[in-house]
């Protein structure tokens, strides 16, 4: 049984891995129709038929090129479907290891991992994160944790790594724990500027920021002057991840919240020193979504070990 829905889960994972990558290049393109838009080969903008929409398979079959002109399909196709699919079976895994056997939770933390894996791609290519998708998935993670938090017992089941059914508050100070640890980490280099520049009156613009965040910070991140003030602001974090740090805070909870944090900075320092070792110079840019995600993966994969070690210092 257990083989069963594991394999499921990675079928199911396939073709949203399929669905991830179309979402990825359609976004990246300004290319409308997401949700209802027929897929079509980049080069010849032939119309794909049914048969050449299969996951894996029709890539396999037709040997990596579009059937009509022949030109090579990017390889990021199969590794997306197959990197979904195991994800979604790693999940699974993760649920039956709990003894959660509830359909909902399958479902919302299907959607969570399908979300983060498609954001970490995303960045991993294009150094940027758009909202379209995470905007929205947030709106309706809010509303699940409202749903979940009238609903206990229901929620309990969808929720079950929160640490109280307080579901709602538990991921609200998780967002806003993460929320804040990285918006530090843009408050300080700008405190700097402003002392250097004796520009003082930007601390109460940088204390306002924090609260009016989704209206005035792209401002605030383009606002130097010169391109040599903009070299005084080595900001590490951007928007994007702030955004980010509350879709984690608020899918994780303020528990795993913690240790996913923990997670990304130990799997950062990993990633960073094998690069290092190979590029050999410093100011390589990474991506740093793709190390959140995988401190958010981390968090879940190693709940029961965490909780474990948790109470054994505590007890």
């Amino acid at each position: 049984m257990t083989l069963l829905i594991l394999s499921i889960s990675c079928i199911v994972g396939l073709f949203f891995g399929s669905f991830a990558s179309v979402i990825i290049t359609r976004l990246r393109s300004k290319k409308p129709g997401i949700l209802n838009g027929r897929s079509e080969c980049p080069a010849c903008h032939t119309r794909l038929s049914p048969s050449e929409l299969i996951p894996l398979i029709s890539y396999i079959s037709s040997l990596g090129k579009c059937r009509t002109c022949r030109t090579p399909i990017s390889s990021l196709y199969p590794l997306l479907e197959i990197a979904v699919g195991i994800a979604f079976a790693s999940m699974a895994w993760v649920l039956l290891s709990h003894g959660v056997s509830s359909i909902a939770a399958w479902v919302v933390l299907a959607a969570l991992t399908f979300v983060t894996i498609l954001y970490a791609v995303y960045d991993m290519l294009y150094m940027e994160v758009p909202d379209e998708v995470l905007v929205p998935a947030m709106f309706l993670l809010v509303l699940l944790l409202v749903v979940a938090t009238l609903l206990p017992s229901w929620g309990k089941d969808v929720f079950w790594y929160f640490p109280s059914t307080s579901f709602l508050s538990d991921a609200l100070l998780g967002g806003l724990i993460l929320y804040s640890f990285f918006y530090l980490q843009i408050l300080i280099p700008w405190v700097i500027y402003a002392l250097k520049r004796k520009k003082y009156t930007l601390f109460q613009d940088i204390l306002l920021w924090y609260f009016l965040f989704p209206f005035t910070l792209p401002r605030l991140l383009s606002a130097s002057d010169t391109k040599d003030e903009a070299e005084e602001l080595p900001t590490w974090v951007w928007a994007g991840d702030l955004r980010i740090a509350l879709f984690i805070g608020l899918s994780l909870g303020w528990y795993l919240s913690l240790w996913s944090l923990a997670f990304t900075y130990i799997f950062g320092a990993v990633i960073g020193s094998i690069i290092l070792s190979v590029v050999r110079r410093f100011g390589v840019r990474i991506p740093f979504w793709p190390l959140l995600a995988g401190g958010w993966f981390l968090a879940l994969w190693l709940s029961g070990t965490t909780e474990y070690i948790v109470r054994s210092f505590v007890l």
